[in-house]
């Protein structure tokens, strides 16, 4: 039996803001100057994504968060974009979180002063 290779994982391209909407709908600050990495987006994840009517802009792989949700604003030198999905990669040292981002349905004006009180564009 083949024994699987661990994968090192850096994470040099840059660094990643995470937001989601509070209850108030307001964008609350969830991980600040998360360092990434960025990845190519595949073909079977761009047939799949395009198939549920979904444009997959970017990938990326960050250290292990659970944290980072579907649904949540990832902004990345000023540009911002939605989780489409979050998946846990575990052979790898350290765990990782493959991030598929996609355009946002709305975009967010945020108020990193103010946690919480930020509102939508």
């Amino acid at each position: 039996m083949e024994k699987k290779r661990t994968r090192f994982e850096s994470f040099l391209d840059g660094l990643v803001d995470f937001w989601q909407l509070n209850e108030s709908r307001c964008p609350v600050k969830l991980l600040d100057g998360i360092r990434y990495q960025q990845r190519i987006v595949g073909y079977k994840r761009n047939f799949t994504a395009e198939q549920a009517g979904h444009i997959i802009e970017m990938l990326i792989r960050i250290p292990r968060s659970d944290l980072v949700v579907r649904g949540a604003f990832a902004v990345i030198n000023g540009q911002q974009y939605q989780v489409a999905q979050a998946q846990t990669i575990l052979d790898t040292i350290p765990q990782c979180t493959d991030i598929t981002l996609q355009q946002p349905d709305i975009l967010l004006q945020f108020d990193e002063t103010q946690t919480g009180s930020g509102g939508r564009l």
